[in-house]
């Protein structure tokens, strides 16, 4: 195992005092202790701040920074710049991690641009653990190979190597919800090394009260449409084969189909906003769409360009005879 790799752990932090102790002690707690943390204070109108300080006091390798509100995007790229690690991790605030999370992650490192593990998913009922089928423990993957056979989660359970992110600019995309998703299959894409450590290393809390992936939103679904115009005009300037712009594209469908169909539950006026939404970005769903796998493709896609609405509401129709049907 190569123990002295260093690890930033950046956290970036906004009003989550309750759960903020928990996580920092699961970080601190860690069997591997070459780490930095970096907390990151993102205008926390709450004790956060407080929380941050009080242990910075007391374990040298915690690092404060407090800065005004820009979002968790902005958040986690203010503490990438100040990073020294070889290798950064993402942990959100209300989330913990591991005891053994490191040490076992860390023995994985071999210059890899990425080193992917699991993570467990905490519901208010069950628990449900990240699943990577058809991917080999100690095996390097190019980025778009190791994109091809998985479903990506999120930003967290991935060490980054610093060097890489840096070399080519990569950070999260300020002021977008599900920055996540925008961001890795950018970071992917040009990922030459991927090896994957099948240890859970994260506890993620899936139903936390306010959280934003609790509900279908307007700004949800804004959302959605902004990440793959953002995706399309990625592949597009890439120059990108068929076939890599294929992986992408089916994991923006896959991804957004289900926000996009349960889009029918939203009031009255937010759906004649999300029409016009589609409405005006047929082409980039057209685009994404007939670069998918899906059979009966030419139908399908006859259908959506004709009346992207139309082709939504009969899919969520399927949807709610589906769901009867398993009732």
């Amino acid at each position: 195992m190569n123990s002295h790799v260093l690890i930033s752990v950046v956290v970036p932090i906004y009003n989550v005092e309750e759960y903020l102790p928990g996580c920092i002690d699961s970080i601190l707690s860690q069997t591997y202790s070459y780490l930095e943390v970096i907390l990151v204070d993102d205008g926390s109108p709450d004790s956060c701040g407080k929380i941050c300080d009080e242990y910075a006091l007391k374990d040298a390798r915690i690092k404060v920074l407090h800065k005004e509100n820009g979002g968790l995007s902005d958040a986690r790229n203010a503490g990438l710049e100040i990073a020294n690690g070889e290798y950064v991790w993402f942990v959100d605030s209300d989330d913990s991690v591991s005891t053994t999370a490191l040490k076992d992650i860390v023995s994985t490192v071999s210059e890899q641009d990425l080193i992917v593990f699991d993570a467990d998913f905490i519901y208010n009922t069950h628990n449900r653990r990240t699943i990577y089928k058809g991917i080999e423990e100690g095996k390097n993957y190019s980025g778009f190979d190791f994109m091809s056979k998985v479903t990506f989660y999120g930003a967290w359970n991935i060490l980054y190597k610093r060097s890489f992110l840096n070399k080519f600019n990569f950070r999260f995309y300020k002021g977008l919800l599900h920055e996540d998703m925008e961001f890795l299959p950018r970071v992917f894409a040009y990922a030459e090394k991927v090896a994957y450590k099948p240890v859970i290393g994260l506890n993620y809390i899936a139903e936390r009260p306010g959280s934003i992936m609790q509900s279908i939103s307007l700004k949800r679904l804004s959302a959605a449409i902004e990440i793959l115009n953002s995706h399309i005009k990625f592949v597009k300037e890439n120059h990108y084969s068929d076939d890599q712009i294929k992986v992408i594209m089916n994991k923006r469908w896959e991804t957004f189909l289900p926000f996009f169909v349960k889009a029918q539950i939203l009031s009255k006026d937010d759906r004649k906003a999300y029409y016009r939404l589609l409405r005006v970005n047929r082409e980039s769903l057209l685009y994404c769409f007939n670069h998918t796998d899906k059979s009966a493709k030419k139908i399908q896609a006859a259908f959506l360009k004709l009346s992207p609405v139309g082709f939504f509401k009969f899919r969520y129709l399927g949807y709610k005879i589906l769901k009867k049907i398993k009732l």
